[in-house]
């Protein structure tokens, strides 16, 4: 948050995305939900003094883990492919040792000192069983995240916010962008009419999936002399992609980071009191094509949503490019 000036008239609060908002967009096909029976979860083993491994056989998913424990006995785990020898040689003192499996199979192990390969005395098997999928919502759409000016952090305080939320905080507020402002009346601002509106709206679409984006930032000005900037902005969606589209076949559910940037075009009004419009309407795959895929089944978590300027040159694509709006709520 920021404090304004005491001769201020109105108090500006944006709330900072300090902590980042997870928010949802499915993008959904049908599901085949498996049985409780078949779903498996990290396994642990113990080996005791009675030469057993307990249980003898678990079952994971792709990517989980196994954790065996030695309670007592000279014993270790020596996979029949030789892949996993742990500890080596073989100790009686407790230990604890883990291995992921993200290949899925079945895979037998046995004590060298109480056992042997192909499951004879002291053995056990771990059958690894392809992750075909993961909890999602029924639905979760649309997603619109408002937006306001980003300000500098404080690093060097001067001022103390009210109560009760007295935190340190800097005085002047000073904005990100190097390029780009709104008209706000405050005569320490601009003078200008407070006439801004900024959001960027997500929409799940069905046949074929798609994600539409709609984004409109009103009244946007250049810094140096308050006219309309007819440039370019960039929005940039940070994105946590959980989807049925990955690995070699293409239908392996996973989980990955990206950026997704939408360019925006800026247009003057005809309104001397108001400053330029920027807008589009648009789709993801019209974006970037292929980056929904229909029947893929993908779960689109958002962090902070940012809107970034065009630099000297107004160009979207170019590095001077700084943070001019975020996601943020205004409280008049």
């Amino acid at each position: 948050m920021r404090t304004d000036s005491p001769g201020d008239t109105l108090t500006r609060v944006r709330i900072a995305q300090s902590r980042i908002l997870r928010l949802s967009i499915g993008v959904l096909a049908s599901l085949l939900v498996p049985s409780a029976s078949a779903l498996a979860a990290n396994q642990t083993v113990t080996l005791n003094s009675s030469n057993t491994f307990t249980p003898a056989s678990v079952t994971v998913f792709q990517g989980e883990t196994v954790t065996w424990n030695n309670a007592g006995g000279f014993h270790n785990v020596h996979f029949d492919d030789n892949s996993y020898i742990q500890p080596s040689p073989p100790q009686s003192a407790p230990w604890t040792r883990a291995r992921t499996f993200n290949t899925a199979g079945t895979f037998r192990y046995y004590c060298e000192v109480h056992g042997g390969p192909g499951g004879t005395g002291m053995s056990g098997t771990v059958t690894v069983t392809p992750a075909t999928g993961y909890a999602r919502p029924k639905g979760a759409t649309p997603l619109r995240a408002s937006l306001a000016p980003a300000y500098k952090p404080c690093t060097s305080a001067n001022r103390t916010h009210g109560a009760p939320l007295s935190f340190p905080s800097c005085n002047p507020p000073v904005q990100v962008s190097n390029f780009l402002t709104v008209g706000t009346p405050d005569a320490s601002a601009n003078g200008k009419a407070a006439n801004s509106i900024g959001s960027v709206t997500l929409k799940t679409l069905a046949g074929p999936a798609d994600v539409g984006i709609v984004s409109s930032l009103t009244d946007i000005r250049k810094k140096s002399d308050l006219s309309d900037y007819t440039g370019e902005l960039q929005a940039k969606l940070p994105l946590r992609i959980t989807d049925k589209y990955n690995g070699p076949s293409l239908t392996e559910p996973a989980t990955g980071d990206t950026t997704f940037a939408v360019t925006i075009p800026c247009a003057g009004t005809s309104d001397t009191l108001v400053g330029s419009t920027c807008s589009i309407t648009t789709t993801a795959n019209a974006v970037t094509p292929g980056a929904v895929v229909d029947a893929a089944r993908a779960i689109w978590e958002l962090s902070n949503v940012q809107v970034f300027d065009g630099g000297a040159d107004g160009a979207a694509s170019t590095a001077d490019n700084t943070l001019f709006a975020d996601q943020a709520v205004f409280v008049p």
